[in-house]
Order: structure tokens, then C-alpha cells, then sequence
């Protein structure tokens, strides 16, 4: 393995930990204490995603997800044979920043079960486990709203996460592409990152809680299946009850794909276009006053 990988898995490695041990700790507070209402964890959290990529930017890019390192490698040119030492070691900073989390709150998590009659691992106990993994729909708002299974069906939950990892990419690579004269300066584009989220999971979060992100569910998911939450987290929920894990790989990755494309092949060929145009017409002013 040469410095270059390594010094890209580590940053990968560390961005990953600061984002779901900083961001999982704010959905324990909620859940366990009530301290934090949905809005004041979802801040948290977007806060900690800015951070991560801020942190970690000039060792890896700050990729931090499966699905937008994929597209890296099919439309920028990032080293296909990475993809899976990526993958591997976002999945693996991911896990551990969930047992992070729980080191820390294993306690209250237990008190909380004990007081709400929870058994881990068995139905209901989902309200615990989404400290660490995703569900479709959202267990304390699906209770909440007396929602059945037929609500949010497996197959919708899947493109729900395909347009918020869509919408993600698409900022991703407009927000970094020099030709796009709009975008943010260098060092708020990390901020900007966390924007796009705050408003994405702000409105998904009912229907899947707004993974985007198939390291920052299953790293967390894999630590909670060891923690005693087994198959309500490990394969998952029926569909429309909490859903399979699979949502959450499949979704993110076709989104980024489809995000990647659309600013690749539809948005900055146009963009190069009008700037060539409008070079071409300087260039032909110039002559005609030369002329002149």
C-alpha cells in the first residue's frame, strides 16, 4: 500500500469517526433524555458532517460515503481499484464511532429501555436501535402518527433515499467544479455540504431518517446487531415496518449515480458551452475594433 492510500484511509477513517460519534451521541441525547427535540439532533449531527469534511478535506477529499466515492470513480476520475479500501474503511470508521457512542451511553440506553419495558432485539425495540441504524419509516414518528406498514413501502423508501443522495452529489461536484463560477469558496464548502443536508433530512426523515450515506447506516447498524439489537437491525424490519438494511446501499448509490450524471453529462457541458461562447464573442469584439 502506497503513502498516497494510506494517507486517504486515514483521513476516511477519522472523518467517518467524528461524524458518527459526534452525530449518533446527539440522537442518543434525544432519545434517552429528551433534551434534544428532532430539529436541535438534526442540527447536531449536519454540524458534525460539516466538521468531519473540514477536518479530513486536505488528507482524503472527505469522501466519508460509499455512494459519492462510487461516483467519484465513474465520473472524476478517482482510481477505481480505491473504491473498495474506501468503502471498507468508511464502513469500519463509521462502526466505530458507534461503539464510541455506546461506550458513552450505554447506560442511559439501558435506563431508557428498563423505564419503556424494552427488550432489545425484539419487536419495538427499534426505538433504541435508531441511535445506530436507519429505519423506513421513522420509529418515534410512525408511533406517533399511528402509521401502518403499507405507509412507507420498501420500494418508495428506496427512492426516497435515491433523490436526497441525488440532490447530495449533484452539490458535491457543482459546488467543487471550478467551471461553476457560483459555487462556494474553498473553505465553506464544507458548510455548504451540511446545508444541503439539513435541508434534505429535515424533510426525509419521517419516511427513512435521511441516511444518504450507506457507511453512516451500516458501520452503526453492524456495531448495534453486536450491541443485542440483532435482526431488528441485521437483515431489518419488514418492509413498511423499519425496512431491510439493503434500502440504504441500494438508494444512496443510485442517487449519487444519477446526481454525478446530471452534472456531468447534462448541467456543465452546457455550462462549458455558454463560457466558450462567450469567449469566442470577447475574442471577435476585440478584432472588429482592431479592424476599426
Amino acid at each position: 500500500m502506497n503513502s498516497s492510500l494510506k494517507r486517504q484511509l486515514l483521513g476516511e477513517f477519522i472523518g467517518c469517526v467524528f461524524l458518527t460519534g459526534l452525530g449518533l451521541q446527539a440522537l442518543a441525547i434525544a432519545i434517552t433524555t429528551g433534551a434534544l427535540d428532532f430539529i436541535g439532533s438534526l442540527i447536531i449531527f449536519v454540524f458534525a458532517v460539516c466538521f468531519a469534511v473540514i477536518y479530513v478535506a486536505p488528507l482524503s477529499g472527505a469522501h466519508l460515503n460509499p455512494a459519492i466515492t462510487i461516483s467519484l470513480a465513474v465520473f472524476a476520475g478517482f482510481p477505481k481499484k480505491r473504491i473498495i479500501p474506501f468503502i471498507i474503511i468508511q464502513v469500519a470508521g463509521c462502526f466505530v464511532g458507534a461503539l464510541i457512542v455506546y461506550f458513552f451511553w450505554s447506560g442511559p440506553i439501558k435506563a431508557y429501555e428498563a423505564a419503556n419495558a424494552i427488550v432489545r432485539g425484539a419487536p419495538g425495540s427499534e426505538v433504541t436501535a435508531m441511535i445506530f441504524a436507519c429505519f423506513s419509516p421513522h420509529p418515534f414518528i410512525s408511533q406517533a402518527s399511528g402509521w401502518g406498514t403499507s405507509v412507507v413501502p420498501t420500494w418508495k423508501a428506496i427512492l426516497v433515499e435515491v433523490l436526497g443522495t441525488g440532490m447530495l452529489a449533484l452539490s458535491v461536484f457543482s459546488f467543487n467544479d471550478p467551471d461553476n463560477d457560483l459555487g462556494p469558496k474553498k473553505g465553506m464548502f464544507g458548510f455548504m455540504i451540511g446545508l444541503v443536508l439539513l435541508i434534505y433530512v429535515a424533510i426525509a426523515a419521517p419516511l427513512t431518517m435521511g441516511a444518504v450515506n450507506p457507511a453512516r447506516d451500516f458501520g452503526p447498524r453492524l456495531a448495534a446487531y453486536l450491541l443485542g439489537w440483532g435482526e431488528i437491525v441485521l437483515p431489518g424490519l419488514p418492509s413498511g415496518a423499519g425496512g431491510p438494511f439493503y434500502i440504504y446501499w441500494i438508494g444512496p448509490i443510485i442517487g449519487a449515480l444519477a446526481g454525478g450524471a446530471l452534472w456531468f453529462k447534462v448541467i456543465k457541458p452546457n455550462v462549458i458551452k455558454e463560457k466558450l461562447a462567450a469567449a469566442q464573442s470577447i475574442i471577435e469584439t476585440d478584432a472588429i475594433e482592431e479592424t476599426i
